[in-house]
């Protein structure tokens, strides 16, 4: 069961009562149970306002995404966590606006979203085309792709070709 001040959750996951209490307004849940979790509560009228991803290349599931949503009617709000490695399930099929935060997260962190129902648009919205790697990783490089070396031999700057994968 899931509960806020206001509200209870139930879910039912192979055919006994899975139960959940929330002390907060704050949901970390494991990314098997995203979808059930999102779905009950859109039903329950609340709307996905955010989502974002935070790195942290230490852990085994690096990734921790976060979906803000929020019950316009009662100013209620949801933060819901999932920590993942490279693949969350698309949520496109219950928040038709999720297809922008899903592209930007895919953009910026590499994070790929999959569905069964749809097929998703992850293109990139905020970097080039060709541009290589995510911005937001915490190992994408600083300095470039192209590195400057100075030779002794010429007394001169050249540009060394790093590649990353």
């Amino acid at each position: 069961m899931l509960t806020n001040k206001q509200k209870s959750i139930y879910l039912l996951q192979d055919k006994q009562a899975t139960v959940f209490r929330i002390l907060t307004d704050t949901i970390s849940i494991k990314c098997l149970h995203l979808e059930e979790i999102m779905k009950h509560l859109k039903s329950q009228k609340y709307h996905l306002n955010s989502a974002t991803a935070l790195d942290f290349p230490s852990k085994t599931n690096r990734f921790t995404v976060t979906y803000i949503l929020n019950d316009y009617i009662t100013a209620l709000r949801y933060y819901v966590y999932t920590n993942v490695e490279l693949l969350v399930p698309s949520l496109t099929h219950m928040f038709s606006s999720s297809i922008w935060l899903e592209r930007e997260i895919f953009d910026m962190f590499g994070i790929y979203f999959v569905s069964s129902n749809t097929n998703t648009d992850l293109r990139r919205i905020l970097t080039d085309y060709h541009f290589k790697g995510h911005p937001l990783r915490k190992d994408f490089t600083l300095i470039g792709y192209n590195e400057k070396i100075y030779s002794h031999h010429t007394k001169t700057i050249k540009e060394k070709t790093r590649l990353f994968f």
